[in-house]
């Protein structure tokens, strides 16, 4: 089976969300690597399940504070809410091969999300020092 790797023409020339995808494409990885030995750590799911719906949260934010449509935020947020719904599934079949197949499945899923949703969603001189400080001015 193809190993999942960050490739350059995944980013989103945004620095806070490619790394955040970058960590989300490592730890996928690493669940399917434990699946393979047939010994999936119960950290390792939970640490993918949080990766993801931080980095989506993260991402739904940094659209409205950039001024995007709300419209466009909805439908995102519920791409966004599909994907972990698929991850949630993929990693909670009964058995750690069909874990694995489901997996390898949401990931291309999430893949065609970044390549075709995400890089067109992002502004791209933001850095995470940025968002920090304009997601800490909105909360305020």
């Amino acid at each position: 089976m193809n190993r999942l790797v960050w490739e350059d023409g995944l980013s989103t020339k945004n620095e806070l969300i490619d790394n955040q995808l970058k960590r989300l494409v490592a730890l996928s990885q690493c669940w399917l690597d434990a699946c393979t030995e047939d010994s999936p750590r119960i950290s390792q799911v939970g640490d993918l399940l949080s990766a993801l719906a931080y980095h989506f949260a993260t991402q739904e934010t940094l659209m409205r504070t950039m001024g995007v449509p709300a419209t466009q935020i909805n439908h995102h947020k519920a791409s966004h809410r599909r994907l972990l719904a698929r991850f949630r599934d993929a990693l909670s079949a009964p058995y750690c091969g069909d874990r694995h197949q489901e997996l390898a499945s949401v990931m291309a899923a999430l893949i065609d999300h970044i390549r075709w949703v995400d890089k067109q969603a992002q502004p791209p001189s933001l850095t995470p020092a940025d968002f920090q400080y304009r997601a800490g001015s909105i909360a305020s």
